[in-house]
Formats: C-alpha cells, structure tokens, sequence
C-alpha cells in the first residue's frame, strides 16, 4: 500500500477541540474508597489503569469527570506525553491537574491502536521541546502548536501499525536470540574455568617434561615452614575420598589451599585513623566497592597501617552483599579492612588461583553466614585445591587469557548487536513518519 501523509493539528485527536485538564485536591478530599483518581502512573499501555488508585470522596462537586474513550495525555513528569484511552469501567472518574483531557478519541480519523506510535512521535518532539529542563513539563500552549505526521486515512494508519508490529515482533525474536547467545557465552566461560582447574587444556608439552606437583607442594611446604620461624602452623585436616570432586591428571595432586598460601585477613580502622587525603601514608581497602571489573580503586588512605597487603597478593571480599570479588593487587602495599583477605603465594600464579576461586563463590555465598553475609578463614583454608605443576600452571593462565579474551570479543560483538537491534524499530518508525 501506498502510504501518504497529513500534518494534523494535536488537538485534532479529540473531538473536542481543546484540551481540559484535571483537578487539584486537598488532603481531606481523600477516602478509602469512594470515586477513583486516575493519576499520570494509571496511564499505562494507552490504556487507563486504577488497580492501585487513590478515592476521592464522593461528596466532592463532581466535575471534570472522565467519560468513555477520552483520550489522557501526561502534562508532567519523565513521562510528558503518555497516551491513555479511558474505557467504559474507568468512565466518571476524577483526574489530576497534571492530566490533560483531549476529549473523545477522533475515530473518524484515528485508527485506535495507532495512539501507541502517535505516542512515539509525541515523546520525540517534547525531547526536543522540553530539553534542558529539570522536570518536563507539556503546557496546554506547547499542545495547541503541534503538529503531528500520520498517514491520511485510518486504513494506510492501520497498514503502518501492522508493518510496524511485524517489525516489533522481528526485534523481538532477534532481541531473545540475542541473549539466549549471552546466557551461552557466560555458561562457556564457566566451562573454561572448570577445564583449567581440571587439567583438561591439551598442550603441545607433555606432562612427563614438567615436575610432578607433589614435588612442588614439598617446596611450598617446606618455604612456608620456613617463613614462619618458631610460629605454630595450624595442622589442616587431611582430604577425605569423598571431598575430591573431580579426577585430575597423574601428575597433579590434590591438596589443602591453606598449604600453599598464607592467608592474612584485615583489620578496620577507625574514621580518626584513615583520611580520603591521597598524602596520608598507605591506601587503605575497606570492601568490595573498592573492587571493580579486577582492579582495586584506591579512595582512603592511613597513616596507621596494620593488616598490609603487598603487590601480587590476591583481595578477596569475605563479608558483606559483593563476597567472592577479587582483585590481584598492582599497589606496592595497602592496608585491608575486615571485608578482605589477602591471598599470598610465591609458588603459584595468582591468575591460575582466581581461576579456581572464580568457580567457588557460589559455593562462597552458599556458606556465607548471618544476616550480614561472610565467609570465615577455615571455609578458605580448608578448600580442596587441584595442584598442578607449576610450568603447567603458567601455560594455563596463558590459554585461559587467550579463551577470555575471544569470550569477551564475542560478547562484545552480541551487545553491538544488541544495542543496534534496539534502535532498529524506532529507525524504522521515524523513517515511516518521514514526510
């Protein structure tokens, strides 16, 4: 079909020929029930909606009343220019002041359904009429000078809606491919971490050329030993069969996590101790706000450090709603509050220990007691850690670097799509409105 297009006056929408806007109210005038008030949050898909109204009494002078098929307009608000039709159930009903009433719905020149996309049209002007200020607001003036751009007759009207419709509906099923593609990537990276920890990346080096992990765990062992002098060093219980999750190949060896780290948890200060001055001493790391996307973000600082993270050591939160986020520390030394503990290990690659952490905060938050959730340091100590040997170590972090890195490209890719599939129906209609 031929489409051809009109510019038709605003208030031409109505019958009327103007528009009447709503009453003000006291706070006496309001009762449980009584007659209902639509307000702009009752305008809802171009229809009227009182499900959850106020009532003003019914000794109130009844006027300005809604009738059947009025056509609401928003005057107010982040929603300046809702559209609503009242139907027969919603007819006498009070309005408020920051509604407009053009009348009866012109159905001699409105196809009725098109209302949602003259709506469309209607939110695009009052950006442009509106910008710049604070609360948007359409006076009765602004509403008399309009002009819209529709197609001639109701039935090139109803065609345009139908097109339009299709095309929403292609959107649409675009749009949920698109994020069953997401969910697919997420569940592919999940994949990937399991494979790393479970000794399932194929690599050109055969594990006969690397020392076997046992070995390596003797090493940190004795290292730790060592670094701790004359200090006690809490005896972990030995791993039960039935804690082993997974097989792992020969050359690796299961192991407690607290054997292989040292584990320094945090302390807080108090406000006369820390300043958000960048000139007083060491940063100071309070929680998971200071962890975002990997990186640590350094906004206090203290001149009475106690609990000291150095660079290298992996942050992780172990209280509050942000447990289970990490960040491998760039900063040479900070100090870390109670939200944090420090991971340290001169054996293993602090990237190849997230990766296996990364798989445990469900497991994390699982086991995160209170009201105030937190993990305690036994639930870290006491992990069950796949050990491989350290050159195989090193050439994990590196395939699962290069995996991530084509997951997020992919992800990237899907999200333009996305935002471009988003901006496709409202092309498509002001291109259909394009005179």
């Amino acid at each position: 079909m031929r489409l051809e297009f009109i510019e038709l006056p605003f208030l031409s929408l109505g019958t009327s020929g103007k528009i009447r806007t709503g009453s003000g109210f006291n706070s006496s005038d309001f009762t449980t029930e009584g007659v209902p008030l639509i307000k702009i949050g009752n305008i809802k898909n171009n229809l009227i909606d009182i499900n959850d109204c106020s009532f003003i009494s019914e000794n109130k002078k009844k006027i300005n009343l809604t009738k059947e098929d009025d056509l609401l307009i928003a005057m107010r608000g982040a929603t300046s220019g809702k559209l609503g039709i009242v139907s027969s159930q919603f007819a006498d009903c009070f309005y408020v002041g920051s509604i407009g009433n053009l009348g009866k719905i012109n159905e001699k020149l409105i196809y009725r359904p098109f209302i949602k996309y003259i709506e469309q049209q209607l939110y695009d002007i009052l950006k442009t009429e509106a910008k710049g200020t604070a609360t948007p607001m359409v006076s009765i003036g602004m509403l008399e000078k309009f002009k819209l751009i529709i197609p001639k007759t109701k039935e090139q009207q109803e065609y345009l809606f139908e097109l339009l419709e299709s095309r929403k509906r292609q959107v649409g099923k675009l749009s949920t491919e698109l994020t069953h593609q997401l969910t697919l990537v997420k569940k592919l990276r999940q994949q990937l971490l399991q494979d790393a920890v479970q000794g399932r990346f194929d690599f050109a080096q055969g594990p006969e050329e690397d020392e076997p992990a046992s070995e390596l765990l003797k090493k940190i062992k004795a290292a730790l030993r060592q670094a701790q002098g004359t200090k006690k060093i809490k005896e972990l219980p030995p791993i039960k069969p039935e804690e082993i999750p997974f097989e792992i190949p020969e050359n690796w060896v299961w192991c407690r996590l607290g054997e292989i780290i040292t584990l320094i948890s945090g302390q807080d200060l108090t406000p006369s101790e820390y300043s958000d001055k960048d000139n007083f001493g060491l940063p100071y790391v309070t929680g998971a706000s200071n962890l975002d996307k990997g990186n640590v973000i350094l906004n206090r600082w203290t001149n009475n450090p106690k609990s000291i993270a150095i660079e290298s050591d992996l942050l992780l939160t172990c209280k509050g709603s942000g447990v289970g986020k990490m960040a491998i520390l760039k900063e040479k030394k900070v100090h870390i509050a109670r939200q944090i503990m420090a991971l340290r290990s001169s054996f293993i690659p602090n990237e190849f220990l997230k990766t296996f952490l990364e798989l445990q905060v469900e497991n994390f938050r699982g086991k995160a007691k209170s009201l105030i959730p937190g993990i305690d340091r036994d639930i870290v100590l006491t992990l069950t850690f796949p050990l491989p040997p350290l050159a195989e170590q090193h050439r994990i972090v590196q395939k699962l670097d290069e995996l991530m890195q084509y997951c997020n490209e992919m992800e990237a890719s899907i999200k333009q799509s996305q935002a471009q599939n988003e901006k496709l129906l409202q092309q498509v209609l002001r291109e259909a409105l394009r005179k």
